[in-house]
């Protein structure tokens, strides 16, 4: 076998995912059948593994494809850093972009460039594919690092339009700006504490918490905080045109009516002063 076909094949399992994944079928017993081998005697894909690479050189082959696949999701680690860490932590890199490969090329092909938000997006949409069939703590920690940089990340490029004057109604309760809530499965402000501190292996907190985020401005900065469960309902009710009263009429609905009107007036004062609310 010449050293060009040799090379050849093997741009061809680099530059084509796809292609190496049913080469790698084929050196594990399975045949699949292909003639797009870029050589006019070699018919057939299972000869790519039978005559000319064995399986370990095609597993190395898939390993430096998702190598190369990460190199090009670089550009991500700006938006969500510690979850490319705690990959590395865990040691699933690389397996995770060898699986990514094959989508990326058809993504690719499909649509050329994608923007920022859209390339986010896919990256979640695959890692939340690779950990599918393996619903563990450490799939847990990882799936809660992404949702929190993603929401890190929209509160940042948000850009909230003010009510204007005339729409407001007085006394209404509303938000102040990017304003979200989340539930978490892990402890997931340790957990983000830890992906810095750590180096090698990574110990999760598998202890559930809410956070609540909020910037106001065209400041980036996020606030970020730990609310219960009742916080994040009373939140869920503000829909900036609702007063206090009406609330705790609603509260109410939801069989929550011992919650009194003055502890209400307090928790609304209390995230007013935190930046979360106001009162027109």
């Amino acid at each position: 076998m010449s050293a060009d076909l040799e090379q050849a094949l093997a741009a061809k399992c680099l530059t084509n995912p796809a292609f190496l994944s049913k080469a790698i079928e084929c050196s594990r017993g399975n045949q699949v059948h292909d003639n797009y081998l870029p050589h006019p005697h070699l018919s057939h894909i299972e000869a790519l593994s039978t005559h000319v690479f064995d399986g370990a050189t095609l597993e190395r082959l898939r390993l430096f494809s998702g190598l190369m696949t990460k190199v090009k999701h670089n550009p991500l680690r700006e938006e969500i850093p510690k979850t490319f860490k705690l990959l590395s932590l865990l040691g699933l890199e690389i397996s995770f972009f060898s699986f990514l490969s094959i989508p990326y090329v058809e993504m690719k092909a499909t649509h050329g460039k994608l923007e920022r938000d859209q390339q986010l997006d896919f990256f979640a949409c695959h890692l939340i594919r690779f950990f599918e069939s393996n619903q563990s703590v450490t799939t847990t920690a990882v799936t809660d690092v992404l949702r929190h940089e993603l929401c890190l990340y929209r509160a940042r490029m948000s850009r909230h339009a003010a009510i204007p004057h005339q729409q407001r109604r007085f006394g209404a309760v509303r938000r102040l700006g990017f304003f979200e809530t989340h539930s978490y499965e892990t402890d997931v402000v340790k957990l983000c504490s830890s992906i810095e501190r750590h180096s090698d292996g990574l110990p999760v907190n598998y202890e559930p918490c809410i956070l609540a985020y909020s910037k106001t401005g065209q400041t980036p900065l996020v606030t970020v905080s730990k609310i219960d469960q009742l916080a994040r309902l009373v939140f869920s009710l503000v829909n900036d045109y609702s007063t206090s009263d009406e609330i705790g009429m609603a509260l109410g609905g939801l069989g929550l009516a011992e919650i009194k009107g003055a502890d209400l007036n307090d928790f609304f004062e209390e995230a007013t002063s935190l930046g979360f609310l106001t009162i027109d």
